[in-house]
């Protein structure tokens, strides 16, 4: 059951609609385990033991962290984390030989294992950290299997999540802003992005120019590279938008996980803004813990490196995904050894900043996207093939082109008239539009939709 199809907002009402008229948090908490062990029942009959088995681990573990916050009690839990992990993402092959597996193309099995590990290992962590307030057993396996975020997040933590566990429902005070957002990141899923995936009427787009494509001229790299980076924006910021606003609809607010990438002016400003969930668990968890055990500065420039690996290794581990992650290490530790020989250097030129962060970003989406690094080499060298004529549709880079552009005029402007948009007048304007421009998008989603293709991050 994908967040974006016909049958998850069929599953959807009903639960808001049961929610809304459960007051006890007791009886709501019973009622969101069930919820969200059907709904990860539609991926996987097989898996949903590792998400249960996961769970159960984890809460004895905290309980003993409770008991004794020694060194190794959490160094044996994040072990065990890892080792789970590790055993999960290649398990499939050996077990798709004995059950029936989830048969989504490109997803592996068990779906979320890599959200809900790391909401695991955070929830050991914050305990080891002085986090003092013992969830239940039902709250915790909640926490695990929250249905809107078990299968790409965004990431959740204990310290937040639990509080609202608590607290009496407040759905219908966030409803509006609920619907709103699920309708956007239907259409932000549906129409944006999976129309730069497939191409215009299936034209040929991402996918095929990286699956299929064997040689490629300049033009093509630059919008397979860009083409790919706004395609995983919208599909992965939709998801994130859809589950946010499920949350929402039952009283829970979610960590935002985007905050307008595109608009970065710098490489450590980009990752701020992407991903925030999981670039903050890293921040939090990785690279803080390693940076502040010495002082000097080449001490704390390997820190940014390992996070970023371990950044890059949380995709998977293969060598595409691994020099990813050292790429943007060293351009992140590049930035701080420039930041402190120069240190107005970039804030004194954002316009360079800005286009410096763009083409360090979109050169790394080749290797991210590739499927083996011969691809990539040939894809990189490709951008010094002049004469080599285009392989890609026309189409497409018109395509691409135009939703760049469309996106930043959007997002520049917006930055540059918040006074403007903030005023009581433009609220007020806003207020009784949003109905009509909503319905709107919902219905253009609605005719354009074709299929369901997966989620981008539910192979992660």
């Amino acid at each position: 059951m994908e967040l974006h199809s016909p049958i998850y907002l069929l599953f959807l009402l009903p639960a808001v609609s049961v929610a809304a008229f459960t007051r006890r948090p007791a009886g709501r908490l019973l009622l969101f385990l069930a919820l969200s062990y059907c709904f990860y029942l539609s991926w996987s009959t097989v898996f949903i033991l590792l998400l249960a088995g996961s769970s159960l681990v984890n809460f004895l573990m905290g309980r003993l962290l409770y008991r004794n916050r020694h060194p190794w009690v959490l160094f044996f839990g994040i072990a065990a984390n890892i080792l789970i992990l590790l055993l999960a993402r290649h398990a499939g092959a050996f077990l798709s030989g004995w059950f029936e597996l989830p048969s989504v193309p490109g997803v592996l099995v068990p779906v979320g294992v890599s959200f809900y590990t790391f909401q695991a290992l955070g929830s050991l962590i914050d305990i080891y950290r002085g986090f003092d307030r013992k969830p239940t057993l039902l709250e915790f396996l909640v926490f695990m299997a929250f249905w809107p975020v078990v299968l790409s997040g965004p990431i959740c933590r204990l310290p937040e999540m639990l509080p609202q566990f608590r607290e009496p429902l407040s759905a219908w005070n966030h409803a509006p802003e609920g619907i709103q957002r699920i309708v956007l990141g239907l259409f932000m899923k549906v129409v944006l992005a999976d129309s730069l995936a497939q191409g215009v009427f299936n034209q040929g787009g991402v996918n095929q120019g990286f699956d299929q494509v064997q040689n490629w001229n300049p033009l093509d790299i630059v919008s397979l590279s860009l083409g790919y980076g706004l395609q995983l924006f919208f599909d992965f910021a939709g998801y994130s938008h859809i589950a946010i606003g499920s949350a929402l609809l039952v009283g829970i607010r979610l960590r935002e996980n985007f905050r307008s990438p595109f608009g970065a002016t710098s490489p450590s400003d980009f990752w701020g803004r992407w991903h925030m969930s999981l670039s903050s668990w890293i921040r939090d968890y990785v690279f803080f813990p390693l940076a502040t055990r010495r002082r000097s500065l080449g001490w704390r420039l390997l820190a940014v490196v390992v996070a970023m690996v371990v950044f890059g290794a949380w995709h998977g581990l293969t060598a595409t995904f691994l020099l990813w992650g050292i790429y943007h290490g060293l351009v992140l530790a590049g930035q701080r050894m420039l930041s402190k020989n120069s240190p107005n250097s970039i804030r004194s030129a954002p316009a360079l900043g800005w286009a410096l962060t763009f083409v360090v970003i979109n050169l790394g989406w080749i290797l991210f996207r590739s499927g083996s690094l011969d691809q990539a080499g040939r894809m990189y060298a490709g951008l010094f093939s002049i004469g080599q004529p285009a392989s890609l549709a026309a189409a497409f880079h018109l395509l691409v082109m135009v939703l760049f552009c469309g996106h930043l005029v959007l997002l520049f402007s917006t930055s540059q008239a918040t006074n403007w948009i903030e005023s009581e007048r433009v609220r007020q304007i806003r207020r009784l539009a949003s109905p009509a421009f909503f319905t709107a998008i919902f219905l253009m989603t609605l005719a354009w939709g074709e299929g369901e293709s997966p989620f981008v991050y539910v192979q992660f």
